[in-house]
């Protein structure tokens, strides 16, 4: 340090929103067909390991097996295949793969025109034992196997464990969940597979598994057959060329034994709601969990790249300070959910309900009083703009760009929002933030998981606006 320099001039390099490159980075990713699935190949430096992601279109899946998706899901993770036991099942899972995993994926199509239904198989090997996974991964794509009565009452009790947990300590997404089922398809979905509803559902089963044993059985088999029509699949590879060679080569013997049918929809029922619900869900805790949620744009809108600087400078300017560091929340937000097509504002172990929810409230009257400086506005760019520059990963990249291929979410469309970003100014970002939420606030859910008493406590200073209470759990 020199004696002539003055540490009040020293200053730290800023970034500003010039700083930015000029376009979103691009997963490098190659479709083509291989027979007749849609492959996708990630050009991204995997060292050696392997990302397979193998997506089953569940368009066309009878209306009454939506409910059972996650007990498939369970038979595939913790249940036997092809004539082997868990047992053997779970050596040659942990012997070959560095994971293998079965889950289901709702979302909105980025241009909204439609509810995206998908069950996901994904798996990470390496490149000296691929083989052995390949032949793993077919044997549960074809022959879970539900019918070990002993193992699947295992299961089911610990599904009902981790429901009754869960439902509790994710109390925020339990809420957000509850709030959002009638507002978007999506959403109706997402409470299905996960709810206090589903909860007594598999407390029924669990507690009474003889009577229920076989029609889960049924139900499992029923949906495994669905899946093995070749046409409903697209899959995203990452790894080495050896590997993806191999790939193809399974991929032409699995097909063999799949059928080739058209795919026909049948939509699930949507029952929006016909009153908007402020809900209380009361389970054993001592904090609460609160949400608000209202229906938003597609990904596609022209509205959206603005409308998310707004929803940036709202969760760090006003939510933030007002929910948890003058209200001791232990987190607060909003988040704009263009999977489910909502924007809901949260709080996290929270102390207060009145409190917040007057907060929530009062986001509208907080953004119409704000003058915004271009600083302001580059600093939510710049906070959104990572998003854009995130390092591409293998894992996440085979994923991702799955997800993107399905949802129709094209760098170009990228690049569009990307472009939009930077073009934010005070003036656009909050006429745009105001405008979206005045055409959507009208259709507005509350939900707060809380104790009893809690909940009880603010319904009497909410007066008209009190909640309607219900317990999470049986």
């Amino acid at each position: 340090w020199s004696s002539d320099v003055c540490s009040s001039d020293l200053k730290l390099p800023q970034l500003k929103a010039s700083d930015l490159p000029a376009n979103p980075r691009h997963i490098p990713t190659t479709v083509a067909p291989v027979g007749a699935f849609t492959v996708l190949r990630n050009d991204v430096f995997a060292n050696g390991v392997n990302y397979f992601e193998l997506d089953a279109d569940l368009a066309g899946l009878p209306a009454d097996l939506y409910a059972w998706l996650p007990r498939f899901c369970d038979a595939v993770n913790k249940m036997g295949a092809a004539g082997q036991s868990f047992a053997q099942i779970a050596e040659r899972r942990a012997a070959c793969t560095g994971g293998l995993w079965c889950y289901t994926n709702i979302w909105r199509h980025a241009t909204g025109s439609q509810t995206l239904r998908r069950l996901r198989f994904g798996m990470k090997t390496l490149d000296g034992e691929a083989d052995n996974a390949l032949r793993l991964l077919g044997d549960l794509i074809f022959g879970v196997d539900p019918r070990d009565k002993t193992r699947l009452q295992d299961v089911m009790t610990q599904t009902r464990a981790a429901y009754r947990t869960g439902l509790v300590n994710d109390g925020m997404n339990t809420a957000r969940r509850h709030a959002a089922r009638g507002l978007s398809p999506e959403a109706a979905l997402e409470e299905l597979f996960l709810s206090p509803a589903t909860l007594r559902t598999v407390e029924e089963q669990t507690n009474q598994f003889d009577k229920h044993a076989d029609s889960i059985i049924h139900h499992i088999e029923r949906i495994r057959e669905f899946l093995l029509n070749r046409r409903r699949w697209t899959i995203s590879f990452t790894g080495s060329d050896k590997v993806f060679a191999a790939f193809q080569r399974q991929l032409g013997e699995w097909s063999a034994h799949m059928r080739d049918e058209p795919v026909a929809d049948i939509v699930p029922a949507f029952s929006p709601y016909t009153a908007l619900p402020r809900e209380g869900l009361a389970g054993p805790m001592t904090v609460a969990y609160c949400t608000q949620v209202m229906p938003a744009p597609q990904l596609t809108h022209p509205d959206v790249p603005l409308f998310r600087l707004a929803v940036y400078l709202a969760r760090f300017d006003y939510l933030l300070p007002e929910i948890r560091f003058k209200g001791n929340a232990y987190g607060a937000g909003v988040v704009h959910d263009d999977s489910q097509g909502v924007l809901y504002q949260f709080s996290y172990r929270d102390p207060h309900i009145v409190e917040t929810l007057a907060a929530f409230a009062g986001l509208r009257e907080y953004i119409a009083a704000q003058n915004w400086s271009q600083t302001d506005i580059d600093r939510a760019i710049i906070g959104s703009a990572k998003e854009a520059e995130k390092p591409i990963r293998p894992a996440d990249a085979t994923a991702l760009a799955l997800a993107r291929y399905l949802r129709g979410f094209t760098n170009a469309l990228r690049e569009q929002n990307y472009a939009a970003t930077l073009a934010g100014t005070p003036k656009s970002v909050k006429e745009t933030f105001l405008r979206v939420l005045d055409a959507h606030a009208p259709r507005t859910a509350v939900c707060v998981v809380s104790s009893r008493e809690k909940l009880a406590e603010a319904n009497r200073h909410l007066g008209a606006q009190a909640l309607d209470v219900a317990d999470i759990l049986p």
